[in-house]
Formats: C-alpha cells, sequence, structure tokens
C-alpha cells in the first residue's frame, strides 16, 4: 500500500511541476561600460502618455536628462503592447532611465535585456553617467 502512494504521490508531482508552455525571460544583465558603449541613446524622462492601438502601443516620453544622443523635448517609443511576454510596461507618470540603440529619436524602441528601468532604481547608473559627464566636460 505504502508503494502506491508513493508512486501516486510522484505521479501527482510530475504532473504539477510539468510545463507544456514555457516563456522565459531571461536576459544576460550588461555591465554599465557594455551598455554605454553600444547605446546611441542615453535618457531619463517621464511618461506622460500611452496609446495603444491593436496589438501596438506608443509611449510618450517627455526628457529630463539626456547623457547620449540627440534628443528632443518629447520622445515615442514604439512596440508591442502590454500583454506581450517580457515587454516593458512604462506607466505615466513613473520617471525611467532608456538605452536606447536606435539610430532616430524618432523611431525609438527598448530593448527588454538593455539595462533601462524605473529611474528610482537606476541611481548607480545615474552616479555612473554624471561622473562620464563631468569627465568629457573637462576633456
Amino acid at each position: 500500500m505504502k508503494k502506491y502512494i508513493f508512486f501516486t504521490f510522484i505521479c501527482i508531482c510530475l504532473y504539477i511541476f510539468s510545463a507544456d508552455n514555457v516563456f522565459a525571460c531571461i536576459c544576460a544583465t550588461r555591465e554599465f561600460e557594455d551598455e554605454y558603449k553600444s547605446a546611441t541613446m542615453i535618457f531619463s524622462g517621464k511618461v506622460i502618455s500611452v496609446e495603444t492601438e491593436k496589438s501596438r502601443r506608443k509611449v510618450k516620453i517627455k526628457i529630463e536628462n539626456s547623457w547620449k544622443g540627440n534628443l528632443p523635448e518629447i520622445v515615442t517609443i514604439s512596440g508591442p503592447s502590454n500583454d506581450v511576454p517580457c515587454g516593458y510596461k512604462l506607466a505615466v507618470g513613473e520617471k525611467y532611465l532608456i538605452y536606447s540603440d536606435d539610430e532616430k529619436a524618432s523611431d525609438l524602441h527598448i530593448n527588454f535585456c538593455s539595462r533601462t528601468t524605473i529611474l528610482s532604481m537606476a541611481k548607480k547608473d545615474i552616479k555612473l553617467l554624471k561622473s562620464l559627464r563631468a569627465k568629457n566636460a573637462q576633456n
């Protein structure tokens, strides 16, 4: 009898912990120096609007600080809607530090594996960006 209970327990555990669909959002976190070199634009700003049309959304951000790239006062980031796994869910009123490797400020996207993050969580990056700005100003 104990064998059957044990066997049933094992079968139930295997059933519960098996998965048909796995959506892994795993990225190797890039070091600041690597991200800084590869990014064409680095800026912080506040989300002022989010518009969703079909499966696409457009997020308008008012730039507060720009560390790399030529940016207008307001940029629009395009991307898939919020219900896509591994997508950024930028919220109106929140401030973010954004790394972009796009060539034009008129056509921005966010790479999920970049160091883009909510501004309050980016204190280390902000400190490094400020020190780079000061260093470049001296040269």
